[in-house]
């Protein structure tokens, strides 16, 4: 709050924002449950995403409510303003809402069920968060106005204030004021411009090999709690009982043991599988079915002599194999319902030689069809992680490459250009990519839990550019570089504050011990910190060397009237249609710019900067 006197400290105000977004939640959760779609681990991030999202389109309405001029405040009634702020702030909030919407609409098309039901939870929590920030959160804000305005307590609205009481204003500039004396300066420099591209394109190639290093791996330990006892149990037995081959087993059912074809067919699987490149020979192969064909006992394992040597077998020497056959006994007849053997893996150091030992195993099960059309089939609790492995990078890749796709869409429809919109998705693309190295960096891997935070950080990554490319694209300037420093003077405290706003929604989450919740404050955090580069450093140099052009451009001062005029768009910067004594320009320029800025703050809901200086023209 910008007032911290007790009618202007807007309590209740608050808490209502923070409700809408526990009611978006709840409606989320019992909604999608309702209609199936089950809750995972890794839903538990969801509050956290949508509290970011709610509070920064709380503060837009807040703050659009705040540019509202003093005279219109006493010449209209509260549902009139009301409606002046719902009409300026409601498509900022739904351009952001709807693109993250896009975002999370585009993961329920993957095939892993876990990122499906993610996206259906946070879809929804995301469409009623917008209708109640715009409904519930707004009809609070139109009763705070009406206790304002009869001067009652912030807390115990019951009090009244004395008529003579009047508001301190105590409301800081220090970043307005640093956006305008000192970044816009910085970025207006030549070497700063260079040395600002050279960092990007640097970070983002180093970024694009750290992307290629990066593990995939996921072990459904990492969801239990830390100081877990089954956690204790796991270190310990590494620690003292090592091991470095994990061990899987071929099942086979429904088919005739005492077939001959069959149990040959069955030897041919055991021995190609034994020599499999990625079956150790340190653990041999043995199986039940080698074991009674070289039973001395055994005379004949075919037709109606195999169950009575079987059933001798497993009562003598074969007893180690009782548990790798399922057989049914009903009187003096057998019958072998399933059966299985077991084999182990070779080291596996990489989740990319699991898929491939995985690959192997199942080609060489999937190569036999027995009689009936029965198959082998290979299992390990591993293969589970193994199988997720296998298709996550295809799936994160799609669906990142689908979302940034959607998020362009709804872009171009903002800004109603097309290069301002290849701009912002350059900016995603560098973000989201500098975000996959600091994972591999922070010890982070692709497994279903990073790859929703990655979809869904898209949506979040773009608002830091779309605001800056938008005022670039409306602002009433002449050049380029009078366009970016109006822009970072009128939206760039928002876009800052924006930012800032969403990493407290989730900074609590650096000290939990949950694998889930340290995930996503690590590239929620990472998402946040390049999101602003590239939207207050990085696009703002881009636009001012190879920006498009304004779609309302200026046309310098007159010498009839000595003030400039707006024109339809053309290619380029536009020239001086005449020309002016040079002070004069230049304070003509200053007052553009400090116009243009606070009537593009204050129609997207940013507080205009109370500053009469702008930085230096170069």
């Amino acid at each position: 709050v910008s007032m911290c006197l007790s009618v202007h400290v807007q309590v209740w105000l608050s808490v209502s924002g923070i409700l809408s977004t526990g009611l978006a939640v709840g409606v989320s959760f019992g909604l999608c449950s309702a209609m199936g779609f089950f809750y995972g681990p890794v839903h538990s991030v969801l509050p956290f995403l949508l509290l970011g999202i709610g509070v920064d389109d709380m503060f837009v309405i807040v703050q659009v409510w705040n540019t509202i001029a003093p005279e219109e405040h006493e010449k209209h009634t509260v549902p009139e303003r009301l409606g002046m702020c719902l009409k300026r702030a409601g498509v900022s909030v739904t351009v952001t809402s709807i693109t993250d919407l896009a975002a999370f609409l585009i993961g329920t098309i993957t095939i892993l069920p876990a990122l499906q039901s993610f996206c259906v939870y946070a879809g929804v929590g995301v469409l009623f968060d917008l209708v109640l920030q715009v409904t519930f959160f707004a009809a609070t804000l139109a009763l705070d106005a009406r206790r304002i305005e009869e001067r009652r307590d912030a807390c115990c609205f019951c009090v009244r204030l004395p008529e003579d009481w009047k508001p301190f204003n105590t409301q800081g500039q220090w970043l307005s004021r640093y956006f305008t004396n000192y970044h816009t300066k910085a970025l207006a420099v030549l070497p700063v411009k260079i040395i600002v591209i050279l960092i990007t394109l640097g970070l983002g190639g180093f970024s694009i090999w750290a992307a290629t290093q990066i593990d995939i791996r996921f072990n459904f330990l990492w969801f239990l709690p830390g100081g877990s006892y089954i956690l204790d149990h796991d270190r310990l037995s590494g620690q003292y009982f090592p091991t470095s081959s994990i061990r899987f087993s071929v099942y086979l059912a429904d088919v005739d043991y005492t077939n001959a074809g069959v149990q040959d067919q069955l030897s041919t699987i055991i021995n190609m599988t034994r020599a499999d490149e990625f079956v150790t020979d340190a653990a041999p192969v043995d199986t039940w079915l080698e074991g009674l064909q070289s039973w001395p006992n055994a005379t004949n394992t075919t037709g109606s002599y195999f169950y009575p040597s079987l059933e001798s077998y497993l009562r003598t020497s074969g007893v180690r194999f009782a548990s790798a056959l399922n057989i049914t006994r009903g009187g003096n007849s057998s019958l072998i319902e399933a059966s299985s053997f077991s084999a182990n893996f070779i080291d596996l150091p990489h989740s990319r030689d699991e898929i491939n030992a995985l690959n192997s195993i199942n080609a060489v099960v999937d190569s036999v069809t027995f009689p009936n059309g029965r198959k082998a089939f290979a299992y390990s609790r591993f293969f589970l992680g193994w199988t997720v492995n296998e298709v996550i990078d295809r799936e994160l890749v799609r669906n990142l490459l689908l979302a940034m796709g959607a998020v362009f869409i709804v872009t171009l429809l903002l800004l109603a250009d097309i290069l301002a919109s290849l701009y912002v998705l350059v900016c995603v693309v560098f973000t989201v990519v500098d975000t996959v190295m600091v994972m591999h960096f922070w010890d982070l891997t692709i497994n279903t839990v990073t790859a929703v935070i990655l979809i869904l950080s898209i949506g979040l990554a773009v608002d830091y550019c779309a605001h800056i490319a938008h005022f670039f694209l409306t602002c009433q300037l002449p050049t380029r570089q009078e366009r970016v420093s109006a822009s970072l003077i009128g939206a760039g405290v928002a876009v800052f504050n924006g930012g800032l706003s969403t990493f407290l929604a989730f900074v609590l989450l650096s000290a939990s011990s949950s694998y889930i919740f340290s995930s996503f404050f690590k590239i929620l955090f990472a998402v946040v910190l390049f999101g602003l580069w590239h939207g207050l450093v990085f696009l703002p140099v881009v636009l001012s060397l190879i920006g498009p052009a304004s779609h309302t451009e200026v046309v310098g001062p007159t010498e009839s009237s000595g003030k400039g005029t707006i024109e339809g768009p053309a290619n380029g910067d536009v020239e001086m249609a005449a020309k002016t004594p040079e002070p004069a320009a230049d304070n003509e320029k200053k007052e553009l710019v400090q116009q243009a800025g606070s009537m593009w703050a204050e129609s997207r809901g940013y507080s205009p900067v109370e500053d009469d200086r702008v930085p230096e023209v170069v």
